[in-house]
C-alpha cells in the first residue's frame, strides 16, 4: 500500500517548487533497488509524496543486529550501487544516502528511501541540510549542508558544489559500516563528526580479515578527500564489487595459488607411488609359471589417466597412480596367469 510522507515547505521561498521539481524526477526512475514514487502533491498547507511501503528493516537497524559478513554486506552493496547507477544516469544525486534511508526487504533485497533531498544536476540553486548528529536526528535546516553528517562528503561539509562523486563518498561510508559495525566518520558531537570526515581517516583495521583485496581497494577510492581523485562513477565501484562476489579478490594471487596446489599434488603422487613400490618390493609370493597370458585382475575396471607403472621384483604385482577425477590416486593390482 502507498504511504503518504507530508511536511511544510512553504516558509522557504522556491522550496516547494524544487521538492515538486526533484520529487517529480525521481518518480520518472523505474528500478528495482528504488523505492518506487508514486504522487507527489499539495493539500492545503501540506507538501506530501505517496511512496510504495516496503516491509523488512532499515540497514541501519540490521547494522545494529551486529555485523554483515563480507558475502553478504558485498550483495547489499552492489544492489545499493544498481539504485544508484540508475539515478545517476537520470543526473540525479541522493545526496542523503545512509544506512537509515536503505530498506532491506526479508528476501535480501534492497530499496534506497528518501530520495526527497536528491538534486537534480542542472539545478544550479542551493539545497537544505541536515546536521543531524551520530547519536540523534535533527530536523532538516535551511541554508546548512545537505546530508546527515557522518556520511556527507568533504565538498558536502564545507557547502561546496556537489555532484555524484558525494553519493559515492557517502555508499563508501554506509559499506565500510556494514563490514565493520562502526561508522568511518564518528565522533562525540557535530563538530567532531565534521572534523573527522573533512580531515580524517577510517580505522581501517576495523575491516575484517576475510574482506577481499577488491574492497580494501574500492573503499579507499571512495573515500579520498579530493573529489577529483575520487572513484567517478559507483558503475565501475558495481563491477568490483561483482568480481570480489566471484570471490577474485586478488587476481594475481590465483595462478600462484594454483601452481601451489599443482606442485603439492605431484609432490605426494610421487611420495604415494615410492611407498606403493617399497612396499610392493617386499611382497613374497612364487614366481610367475613361464608363458601365462599376463593381465590385470585387480584394475582392469579403474578408469583415468595413468603413469609411471611399477612392477614389483617377482613380477606379480604392479602400482601406478591416475589422476581421474581432479586428484592424484595410486592404485595397486595383481598380475595374474590365464587359464
Amino acid at each position: 500500500m502507498p504511504q503518504p510522507i507530508g511536511s511544510r515547505l512553504g516558509a522557504v521561498p522556491g522550496q516547494r517548487d524544487r521538492f515538486s521539481r526533484e520529487a517529480r524526477a525521481i518518480s520518472s526512475v523505474e528500478h528495482a533497488n528504488i523505492c518506487p514514487l508514486y504522487d507527489v502533491g499539495t493539500s492545503g498547507d501540506v507538501d506530501f509524496i505517496v511512496m510504495q511501503l516496503v516491509e523488512g528493516e532499515t540497514l541501519a537497524d540490521r547494522i545494529a543486529r551486529g555485523l554483515i559478513p563480507p558475502p553478504q554486506s558485498i550483495a547489499l552493496a552492489r544492489q545499493i550501487a544498481l539504485g544508484l547507477e540508475a539515478a545517476h544516469e537520470r543526473g540525479i544525486v541522493h545526496r542523503d544516502l545512509k544506512p537509515a534511508n536503505i530498506q532491506v526487504m526479508r528476501d535480501g533485497h534492497v530499496k534506497l528511501l528518501d530520495f526527497g533531498l536528491a538534486r537534480i544536476l542542472d539545478d544550479g540553486m542551493p539545497a537544505v541540510v541536515d546536521t543531524a548528529t551520530p547519536t540523534q536526528q535533527a530536523p532538516t535546516l535551511a541554508g546548512r549542508v545537505v546530508g546527515t553528517a557522518p556520511y556527507m562528503s568533504p565538498e558536502q561539509a564545507r557547502g561546496e558544489a556537489i555532484d555524484k562523486r558525494t553519493d559515492i563518498w557517502s555508499f563508501g561510508c554506509v559499506l565500510f559500516e556494514m563490514l565493520s559495525g562502526q561508522r568511518a566518520f564518528a565522533g562525540h558531537s557535530l563538530p567532531d563528526v565534521m572534523a573527522a570526515v573533512v580531515g580524517g581517516e577510517p580505522d581501517w583495521s576495523r575491516l575484517p580479515q576475510a574482506t577481499p583485496r577488491r574492497v580494501h581497494d574500492l573503499l579507499r577510492l571512495c573515500l579520498r578527500k579530493d573529489a577529483a581523485e575520487r572513484l567517478r562513477d559507483i558503475g565501475d565501484a558495481r563491477l568490483q564489487l561483482e568480481q570480489a562476489g566471484l570471490g577474485d579478490s586478488d587476481p594475481a594471487a590465483a595462478p600462484m595459488a594454483q601452481g601451489r596446489r599443482s606442485l603439492l599434488a605431484f609432490i605426494l603422487a610421487a611420495a604415494a607411488l615410492a611407498v606403493a613400490a617399497l612396499a610392493l618390493s617386499r611382497v613374497r609370493t612364487t614366481p610367475q609359471r613361464p608363458g601365462a597370458d599376463m593381465r590385470f585382475s585387480a584394475v582392469t575396471n579403474v578408469a583415468g589417466v595413468e603413469a609411471q607403472p611399477s612392477f614389483s621384483p617377482d613380477g606379480r604385482s604392479i602400482a601406478y597412480i591416475s589422476n581421474r577425477g581432479g586428484q592424484w590416486d595410486v592404485y595397486v593390482g595383481l598380475v595374474s596367469g590365464g587359464r
